[in-house]
Formats: structure tokens, C-alpha cells, sequence
């Protein structure tokens, strides 16, 4: 891994958890909601990353590259409801709509910044 390899993956990581940090602060302004999306993002985010760098590394364009970031994306979203369960014991549905909705956000600004 290329040292501008590894600074575009912390710079996802930051992007991603301001991103995702902005909602829990204004929508439920507790700390514990703040720290469970730090927490969360710090768990998902440079796995998804390095297996999405892996897949570019080994090949992975198009369609194939394409449905791979769908299919983790779609797994981040579950991993994080289960974190977000834990963390503040909170509804299955609740946490899994939260999930949705921040993993969206970023995911669409996400494609805008590139």
C-alpha cells in the first residue's frame, strides 16, 4: 500500500465520520449517539476501504467493482444498526433506519467529492 494509498483511506475515515457525526449531533444531541457514530465508522470504515482498495488492486472495474461497493455498502449499513443496537440500546428498527439514512449521506456526498 502506496502512502497516498493509506492518506486517501484516513481521509475517508475523517470525511466520513464528520459526515456522519453531523446528524447524531443534531438530531439526538447525546453524547453516547456521537460516540456510538465514531465508534461505528472507526469499526466499518477502513475495512470497507482497504477490501474496495484490494478489489482496485486486483483488477476490479466496472460492473464488478461497482456491485462489490453496493454489496459491502449494504453490509455496512447492517453492521452499523447492530453497533448502534449495543451501543445505545435502541430498537432494531430505529437503528437500522439511523444507519440507512447517515450511510446514505455520506455515501451520496461521497459522489459528489469525486
Amino acid at each position: 500500500m502506496s502512502p497516498g494509498e493509506l492518506g486517501g483511506l484516513a481521509l475517508a475515515l475523517i470525511v466520513t465520520a464528520v459526515l456522519e457525526a453531523i446528524p447524531a449531533f443534531f438530531f439526538a444531541p447525546r453524547k453516547e449517539r456521537f460516540m456510538a457514530s465514531v465508534i461505528c465508522n472507526a469499526a466499518t470504515n477502513p475495512a470497507l476501504n482497504l477490501i474496495l482498495l484490494v478489489l482496485r488492486h486486483l483488477g476490479a472495474v466496472g460492473l464488478l467493482y461497482g456491485a462489490s461497493v453496493g454489496v459491502l455498502e449494504i453490509a455496512v449499513v447492517f453492521i452499523e444498526a447492530a453497533l448502534y443496537r449495543v451501543l445505545l440500546e435502541e430498537n432494531r428498527k430505529k437503528c437500522l433506519l439511523y444507519s440507512l439514512g447517515v450511510n446514505a449521506l455520506s455515501f451520496l456526498i461521497g459522489l459528489i467529492l469525486l
